[in-house]
């Protein structure tokens, strides 16, 4: 199954308020959405290049 379907079917989804607070979140690769408790990976379009920020955050996220 694709992990963000699993992702966006779980009881960490629909009751994020009980089980995180305002600073805690969860890491994710680009397959994911951005919410306020899951941060993905950037992802690249086909003609994009990413800035150093981009490619510094990716890079650090893959290494975790």
């Amino acid at each position: 199954m694709h992990a963000n379907w699993v992702w966006s079917n779980s009881d960490l989804y629909f009751s994020r308020d009980k089980y995180f607070n305002h600073k805690e979140y969860v890491l994710g690769d680009s397959a994911f959405s951005a919410l306020s408790v899951q941060v993905p990976a950037f992802k690249k379009d086909h003609n994009a290049n990413f800035n150093e920020e981009k490619t510094y955050f990716n890079t650090k996220l893959a290494q975790e």
